[in-house]
């Protein structure tokens, strides 16, 4: 993702004849950076979810994206 200060990773991946994406933290809660980046992709299902630890620079927008766009599959969380 091409922003500056969010601790976020997207990724758009193929499995044999089927198409995945996959969110892997989601930025600060106090900016939109994420969400306006998936709008501009056109996403409208996120097939999985990952976030790393609960720091708020990691899980701030991970609410209103799961709510926001449909999730297809699993969320998934490191444990320490």
């Amino acid at each position: 993702m091409g922003v500056v200060q969010v601790e976020t990773a997207f990724d758009q991946f193929a499995d044999r004849d089927r198409d995945y994406s996959m969110l892997i933290d989601a930025g600060d809660f106090t900016g939109d950076e994420v969400i306006e980046y998936l709008q501009i992709l056109s996403m409208n299902m996120i097939d999985i979810v990952i976030y790393t630890h609960p720091d708020t620079d990691h899980i701030g927008q991970m609410a209103i994206g799961i709510k926001s766009k449909k999730t297809s599959g699993p969320i998934w969380t490191v444990r320490f």
